[in-house]
């Protein structure tokens, strides 16, 4: 760096000499006297002057800046798939309705009946010979089949029923509309309001009777009865 210097200002003296001669040749004319040598140094030559004897500092150039790579947006992170188990359904319990019971209406019951004549025909019969104290006539209509309620013989039975009928001085017996309760192939069961009075005994009863056709004519198996107020 010495070196460099001594060199610069030999040069830069050099300079000045040479400057100050062309100065005095250019500006001196006859009959002025010569300019001092100061101040003929233009001030372009001084600028100069200075100029050379200052070294102009090389100015380092700033790195051009360097844009920063863009930061890549973040890579949202994978949504979890939440996997769902079917929740079975429970199965829709059948229940078996009850087989329907059959019913009979009391018409369908009258239409299976043979005839309902020929039956009302047989009960009136029966209560016929009863208010007439037909002993005969009014055991006549009892099946040889016939079960008493009482749980006695066939044969007892008639023998209390042969004292019941003969002994009143009067009976009347009268009956109410017949209602059919049940028919079913030969045999059918009919209900109906009994009202009884003799001599010595009167009441009012429901009566069933329980009647069965045996070579065409209805004869009563059972007979029961429910007083009536």
């Amino acid at each position: 760096m010495h070196n460099h210097g001594n060199g610069i200002t030999s040069w830069v003296a050099a300079a000045v000499v040479i400057a100050v001669l062309i100065v005095m040749i250019r500006w001196t004319t006859p009959g002025e006297p010569a300019a001092p040598a100061e101040d003929m140094i233009s001030e372009e030559v001084m600028e100069e002057v200075v100029l050379e004897e200052v070294p102009s500092t090389p100015v380092a150039e700033a790195p051009a800046a360097t844009m920063a790579p863009a930061s890549k947006a973040p890579t949202p992170a994978p949504t979890a798939v939440v996997k769902t188990t079917p929740v079975p359904q429970p199965k829709p319990v059948v229940t078996k309705s009850p087989a329907p019971v059959a019913t009979v209406a009391a018409s369908e019951k009258l239409a299976a009946a043979p005839s309902l004549s020929p039956i009302t025909e047989a009960v009136n019969t029966w209560a016929k010979c009863w208010s007439e104290q037909d002993v005969s006539c009014y055991l006549a209509a009892y099946s040889a089949e016939f079960a008493p309620a009482s749980g006695a013989s066939l044969e007892s039975w008639k023998a209390s029923r042969t004292k019941k009928v003969s002994a009143p001085a009067s009976i009347t017996v009268k009956l109410g509309p017949l209602e059919l309760i049940e028919s079913r192939e030969s045999q059918v069961t009919v209900k109906f309001e009994q009202t009884y009075q003799s001599s010595t005994y009167a009441d009012k009863s429901l009566k069933t009777l329980v009647l069965a056709n045996e070579a065409g004519a209805w004869k009563i198996v059972q007979e029961t009865s429910t007083g009536l107020p």
